[in-house]
C-alpha cells in the first residue's frame, strides 16, 4: 500500500477488500460447480450447485463478550 492509514479507515478498506474477494471467491466456485459449504445459525450446511441443501452438523452458538470495566 502507498497509503498511511490509521484509525478505523484502515479497517474499513480492509473489510471492503476481504468482501469484495469472498464474493468473488463464491460466484467462481458455483461457476465451477463446486459445493458451498457455510454456517448458518448453527448448522454448517453444504450447498450444491442445483440448490440442494446437506447439514453436515451443528456448532455451539455463537458467545458475545460484553467488555467489562471496574472502579478501583
Amino acid at each position: 500500500m502507498d497509503t498511511l492509514i490509521i484509525g478505523t479507515a484502515r479497517y474499513d478498506s480492509c473489510q471492503k477488500i476481504f468482501s469484495a474477494a469472498g464474493e468473488f471467491a463464491v460466484r467462481q466456485s458455483l461457476a465451477a460447480g463446486l459445493p458451498l459449504t457455510y454456517v448458518s445459525g448453527t448448522e454448517i450446511i453444504k450447498e450444491f450447485t442445483d440448490g440442494s441443501k446437506v447439514v453436515l452438523g451443528s456448532v455451539e452458538p455463537s458467545v458475545i463478550l460484553k467488555k467489562k470495566t471496574f472502579k478501583m
